[in-house]
Formats: structure tokens, C-alpha cells, sequence
């Protein structure tokens, strides 16, 4: 997502007073993107509360970064997949608990991996137990918005490919309608894939938490 349309988001959020939580990633790892920081940086200081999800390839052999993250997001949660024991799980929270201190530590284990609706169908996925049902309904659409890189809005944290898209970003908010007050105030969503179980709720303004895509 182009850095200027990033600003104009931020500013016609600002005018709707969100202060709620906003991160910068779907299904990615944020911190290959060098501007990852200015951004967030920019998001605090506007009042909103910039958390972040990552694998910590970046940051494991950078300090620096870490501590100024740690100075940044209200939490990081830090994905481990790789540990083969208890003792070398342990040993991972530990080093990431000292490398982030200043900030919430939380972490996303191999043990509560689970199949989302969305998820690849494959080997590795079919082998796991826990999953998702999606004949039910989602009440995330009421708290949750999704604005993909190019633009596209959506209410699912599991829509990669906008094939739930409630509205597109306009690319002069100035010109246009405001996109996130039209996704928020006047779009029907969540209208579920299983014709015998659709479900539509109105997108409100009370939404808590927002995803930016950079790319």
C-alpha cells in the first residue's frame, strides 16, 4: 500500500475518532517492510494502539529494532512453530520476553494452530483436528475491518483475496465519498459461502480493531 494512501487513512480516521487497535499485516511478516515503524509511530501518535504479529526472523539478530518496537506496539505476539520440546519452547519465550521488555509479549504456538474456514486445503492442514465452522456465524464483522493493500475493504480477518469485499477505497478521500464511513455505516457483510447458511450484519462504527496490508 502506497504510503500516502496509508496517511489518508490515518486522517480520515482520525476525523471519525478511531483510537482503537490497528496492525499492519495479513497472513505476512510486517518488518520485511522498512516503513513498518515510521507507520506505526505515526498511528500512536494519532491515538490509536499499533500491536503487530511476527515470525522474529527480523528481529532475532536486531536489537535495535527490537527495542524500538518494544517502545512502539502496545503487544507483539511472535509466532513459534520449530520448537521440538518443552525445554526448547521455554527457552524461546524467555529469549523473547528479554529481547522485547517494554512491551506485552505474547506468542502464537504450533500446539493452537487450527484450520481456518479459509485455510489451503492440504496435507499438513488436513492433518490437524481443531478448525473452524463455517456454517456458524462470524460476529467479527461488528469489530473487525480489513483493508487489503489495493484498496479493497473487507470484514474477515481470513479474506486474502477480497472475495468478501464490502467497499473500495476511493484514492482522494477529499473527492470521494469516505470509504471507511460507507463500509462502516451503510454495507451489508459477512454473507456467509454455504447458500443454506448466509448471514449479513450491519458493519458498525463501534469497530475495535483494523488491518492495514502494505503488500
Amino acid at each position: 500500500m502506497p504510503s500516502e494512501r496509508v496517511t489518508m487513512l490515518f486522517d480520515e480516521l482520525g476525523s471519525m475518532g478511531f483510537r482503537g487497535y490497528i496492525t499492519f499485516h495479513h497472513l505476512s511478516e510486517a518488518f520485511i517492510d522498512k516503513r513498518l515503524m515510521k507507520i506505526a509511530r505515526d498511528a500512536r501518535s494519532r491515538g490509536m494502539k499499533p500491536y503487530i504479529h511476527t515470525n522474529g526472523d527480523v528481529l532475532r539478530n536486531d536489537e535495535a529494532l527490537c527495542r524500538e518496537a518494544a517502545e512502539v506496539f502496545e503487544y507483539i505476539v511472535v509466532g513459534l512453530y520449530d520448537y521440538e520440546t518443552e525445554e526448547e519452547k521455554q527457552g524461546e519465550k524467555e529469549f523473547w520476553k528479554k529481547r522485547l521488555t517494554g512491551t506485552k509479549v505474547m506468542f502464537s504456538l504450533a500446539e493452537r494452530v487450527y484450520v481456518r474456514t479459509h485455510s489451503p486445503r492440504n496435507d499438513r492442514m488436513s492433518a490437524i483436528d481443531s478448525r473452524t465452522y463455517p456454517d456458524a456465524v462470524c460476529a467479527e464483522p461488528q469489530k473487525y475491518l480489513l483493508i487489503h493493500y489495493n484498496g479493497d475493504i473487507a470484514p474477515c480477518c481470513e479474506d486474502m483475496h477480497g472475495e468478501q469485499q464490502a467497499a473500495t477505497m476511493a484514492s482522494e478521500s477529499s473527492v470521494h465519498p469516505s470509504p471507511i464511513t460507507s463500509a462502516s455505516k451503510s454495507v451489508n457483510v459477512c454473507e456467509l459461502t454455504d447458500a443454506n447458511a448466509q448471514r449479513s450484519a450491519a458493519l458498525q462504527l463501534s469497530v475495535d480493531t483494523m488491518t492495514l496490508t502494505f503488500g
